[in-house]
């Protein structure tokens, strides 16, 4: 099993399950996925005073009926449990479990970017 901790969460990997933990959000509970459904990883690397996020696209998470406004819109929380921010210290962990995550997916395209 591989682990990556985040800010405010972990991701785990235990070869074809992907784990999405956000301490911050506990009573959202766990979003849990096999890597094979992931369509595309989105990496946007941190820097010194910036964070990094890594954002799993998978069939049907983003489908969600949005309505409202900006603070009241819904179906944002549903697309975002698929996405983890995470610090310079925590990159190259990270990154490390993106990488397993994407060799995993089995369909090569589109590559994870970033």
């Amino acid at each position: 099993m591989i682990e990556a901790e985040g800010y405010g969460g972990r991701i785990t990997f235990d070869g074809e399950i992907v784990t999405v933990t956000r301490r911050h959000f506990p009573e959202k509970g766990d979003v849990r996925f096999r890597a094979s459904d992931v369509h595309a990883i989105i990496w946007k690397g941190a820097r010194r005073f910036w964070n990094g996020e890594v954002r799993f696209v998978v069939p049907g998470a983003s489908d969600v009926p949005q309505s409202g406004n900006y603070w009241t819109k819904t179906g944002k929380d549903e697309r975002d449990r698929y996405a983890l921010t995470f610090t310079v210290e925590q990159s190259e962990t990270m990154r490390s479990l993106c990488d397993a995550i994407d060799g995993a997916r089995g369909h090569g395209d589109p590559k994870m970017s970033g």
